[in-house]
């Protein structure tokens, strides 16, 4: 997620993503194309960049640590086993 002032959909080429799209990353666990959604075209809005799965774990091995003690405090905050 990225800090994305008075920035809208139209200005990144974003869109929320569409069922097939959704349906196309479940099966091969990256996007087909780029996907950003922007949130609100405000001074304080944000755009959110969908990862593939790839990313995804590279992302949770480097933060394994800060994890599994998030984990300890609440199971809430663990992930599941298949990384969702």
């Amino acid at each position: 997620m990225y800090f994305a002032p008075n920035v809208s959909n139209e200005d990144l080429g974003g869109a929320i993503p569409k069922p097939e799209d959704l349906r196309y990353f479940k099966q091969h666990g990256h996007w087909r194309r780029p996907v950003s959604v922007c949130h609100t075209a405000r001074p304080h809005g944000y755009t959110v960049q969908f990862l593939g799965g790839m990313e995804r774990e590279a992302i949770n091995k480097e933060y394994d640590g800060m994890l599994g003690k998030l984990c300890k405090i609440k199971d809430l905050w663990c992930l599941r086993k298949d990384g969702q």
